[in-house]
């Protein structure tokens, strides 16, 4: 078997395909792959690599990010193709990420290893991998969505206003507003997702903004990922501005307007286990349909 790093443009297309082979339910196009993987600054580098079997067929893959300001490895994903498993493929893909990190980019044991988030019920055996390494569950992430058949954004409304903010669909007038209070969240990839969304052409909506003394106090998003007006998010309220069920109403009046745009429903994919966020949207009526464990390996 031979290990090798992902560099050519023939390397990533083999790499490309196989990850589509291997986790095709995530349907995934090239520009989202790559955004994902790879454009997202926050992540000052991705590495990734090839496992080729002895006729240089591919057979396993692995991607990981290396964040030199925390010395931390986020590990994205790692797979290995049905007829190759349990021999071990994984094991050393992922030992050659953490020999990489430990000789090259950190000059030593970086302080912890990261799994952002796995799905155990697809991927028990993924699982069940990392904890035979030595990863532990710290917590998990959780993806819901609703059901806009038979959504009817009057039962929820929030009528009562005393904070005299108002919500209006973005446009070009607003985009610093929400530039600026994305900046300030603790999601900072949000500004990226944000931005690239509104360079593209194809895009004419993008969410609802809430305003208040010609301020962007909250933003909520959709068809921000991706071609998928369905997807929701990122939704975020100013610090100095909750408590005052803006983000609920963010909330209602994004549903509303995909129900609007014939969407059958509306997802997210990552939100934080017991979070008040969560409780917001079970009591809108988000169900949820699958939770990522995190996972972390910490040298001591």
């Amino acid at each position: 078997m031979i290990i090798k790093q992902v560099k050519s443009e023939n390397d990533f297309r083999i790499f490309f395909s196989l990850f589509s082979t291997i986790f095709g339910e995530y349907n995934l196009d090239i520009k989202t792959f790559n955004h994902y993987f790879y454009c997202n600054y926050k992540k000052e580098e991705t590495i990734s690599y090839l496992a080729l079997d002895e006729y240089n067929a591919p057979i396993g893959i692995i991607s990981a990010s290396i964040v030199k300001s925390t010395k931390s490895i986020y590990i994205h994903f790692i797979g290995v193709i049905n007829e190759f498993r349990r021999q071990k493929i994984g094991y050393t893909l992922l030992n050659k990420i953490l020999f990489e990190s430990y000789s090259i980019y950190f000059s030593g044991c970086p302080y912890g290893y990261l799994v952002p988030g796995l799905d155990k019920e697809k991927y028990p055996e993924g699982l069940n991998f990392f904890k035979k390494q030595g990863f532990i569950e710290i917590d998990k992430a959780i993806s819901m969505q609703i059901d806009l058949t038979n959504f009817n954004n009057k039962n929820f409304l929030d009528s009562s206003n005393d904070y005299n903010y108002y919500l209006v669909p973005f446009n070009d007038y607003y985009l610093i507003g929400v530039l600026d209070l994305l900046s300030k969240s603790d999601h900072p990839e949000w500004l990226d997702l944000f931005r690239n969304a509104y360079y593209d052409n194809n895009k004419k909506n993008l969410g609802i903004v809430a305003i208040l003394n010609e301020t962007v106090i909250g933003y909520a998003g959709f068809n921000i990922i991706g071609n998928d007006q369905e997807r929701f998010g990122p939704i975020y309220v100013s610090q100095n501005h909750r408590k005052k069920r803006i983000g609920y109403n963010l909330t209602i009046s994004v549903l509303k307007k995909q129900k609007e745009l014939c969407c059958k429903k509306s997802y997210f994919l990552w939100g934080e286990n017991n979070s008040i966020a969560i409780k917001m949207y079970q009591k809108l009526g988000f169900k949820s349909f699958s939770e990522m464990s995190i996972l972390k390996y910490i040298n001591e």
